[in-house]
């Protein structure tokens, strides 16, 4: 049976977190870390600041939230050049969100829906 883009989401979230790649992602970059990281970078996520957008229902496209996951990686890959070993760690988790991302499938509504409806699922 189908599930809400919600459910999908939440699923295709939960496996990114638990993602070996995903530790240097989980809460936002602190500035006894990286002192010049909110000069270089205008615009930070990270995967606690994604789960918020989640729970607040943000993402209406499955692509809203590979977007924002991208925008995450590409910010590492900024900071951090790409010979490192955090910016090979964003690769492998926005190549990873990607494929679970692609597992999502938009299937016919069940009948007594409205119109053409579709709703989407996980396989």
């Amino acid at each position: 049976m189908p599930q809400p883009l919600e459910t999908c989401l939440a699923t295709v979230y939960r496996l990114v977190c638990a993602e070996s790649n995903a530790k240097p992602f989980e809460k936002p970059v602190a500035k006894a870390d990286a002192p010049d990281y909110y000069e270089i970078i205008k615009d930070p996520l990270d995967l606690a600041t994604i789960g918020q957008r989640l729970r607040r229902g943000y993402y209406a496209t499955p692509q809203m939230l590979m977007g924002d996951v991208s925008r995450m990686c590409e910010n590492c890959k900024r900071y951090n050049g790409l010979d490192s070993t955090y910016s090979a760690q964003a690769e492998r988790l926005e190549a990873f969100t990607r494929a679970r991302i692609a597992e999502i499938r938009r299937v016919p509504a069940e009948r007594g829906a409205e119109g053409d409806a579709k709703r989407p699922r996980l396989q």
